[in-house]
Parts: C-alpha cells; sequence; structure tokens
C-alpha cells in the first residue's frame, strides 16, 4: 500500500508540473507590443522576452540583395539605424525578406532562416528617396 501511495503522490506531482508547465508557456497571456505613433506602419517588429526593434525595409534600386532599412526603439519609436544592409548570401525578394524579418543587433539583422543583413552604408540624415538616388559606392 506505500508503493501504491508513492506512485498517486508522484502521478499528483507530474500532473500539477505539467498544469503549471501549461500555464507559463502556452495559456500566459502575453501583452501586445504597442507601435509607438512616430513608427511607421509598415515596420515589422521582431523580439522577445528582453524586447525588440521596429524595422522597415525597402528595396535598394533594382538590387537582389542589398535593402535600405530603419530601425526603430521598440518604445519610443526614435530611429536607432537607417541605411543599406546587404544580404550575406544568396538573394532574396523584398517580401520574402519581410517574412524572414528578425533581429537588429549592431551591424546585423539576424533573419530567421539564419542567413543574416549586414550594414553596407550608415546614413543620418538622408531620407529613402535620396538614398535611390545614390549608388553604393558613392553613398554621399
Amino acid at each position: 500500500s506505500s508503493k501504491i501511495m508513492m506512485k498517486i503522490l508522484g502521478i499528483f506531482i507530474l500532473i500539477i508540473l505539467s498544469l503549471v508547465i501549461i500555464y507559463f508557456f502556452i495559456l500566459e497571456k502575453v501583452e501586445p507590443i504597442q507601435r509607438p505613433e512616430n513608427v511607421p506602419v509598415e515596420a515589422i517588429y521582431e523580439g522577445g522576452s528582453d524586447g525588440g526593434n521596429w524595422i522597415t525595409y525597402n528595396q535598394y534600386k533594382d538590387s537582389s540583395n542589398v535593402f535600405y532599412c530603419e530601425v526603430y526603439n521598440q518604445y519610443t519609436g526614435n530611429i536607432l539605424y537607417k541605411g543599406l544592409f546587404r544580404l550575406e548570401n544568396g538573394i532574396i525578394t523584398l517580401s520574402e525578406l519581410k517574412k524572414e524579418s528578425g533581429i537588429y543587433s549592431g551591424n546585423y539583422i539576424f533573419l530567421k532562416d539564419g542567413r543574416k543583413l549586414k550594414t553596407v552604408v550608415q546614413l543620418d540624415s538622408v531620407s529613402h528617396e535620396q538614398m535611390m538616388n545614390r549608388t553604393i559606392d558613392n553613398p554621399y
């Protein structure tokens, strides 16, 4: 009878632990990230429990691996970075890039598929339209 009680206690503990795990990892409500007013509607949010950023993507001229991107602070909407990024391996369409949008970290945007965009040119006060009239070799 002591063995039966231990089995019942073990099953009970396992059920309680399972319910706790289900609550915290599946049912816990995560507050949606509020887009700051100064972040463009087309910006995509990517982040985790430690924060994230809003990112806009635009094709650079006819390039299949260079994009003009703007990175915005998650909370304030202030621009953290704007400039050209180049896909390190291969080519990607703009619509594919938006689906694979990933985490911005310093000189890179790490995409969900494992590839990454690397900064080519940082721009401080140049608009997207002005950038389209420049070349990568001579961005200024």
